[in-house]
């Protein structure tokens, strides 16, 4: 399950938003490889991974 936390400080970014879409509701990632294409989609989860692990290791 994706940590919330990020949409609840207020920071999140469309890659945050997108990455929990796409985690959430298998339905939906069709769409966004249609809409993005699938390398933008792996782009986008990877940066927002990325920023989850960043805040993660600042608590």
């Amino acid at each position: 399950m994706y940590d919330y936390s990020i949409l609840e400080a207020d920071i999140a970014t469309l890659e945050d938003v997108i990455a929990i879409v796409y985690e959430e509701f298998p339905e939906a990632r069709g769409l966004f490889q249609v809409l993005l294409g699938q390398d933008e989609c792996k782009k986008l989860l990877a940066a927002s991974e990325a920023r989850k692990n960043a805040m993660e290791a600042h608590r």
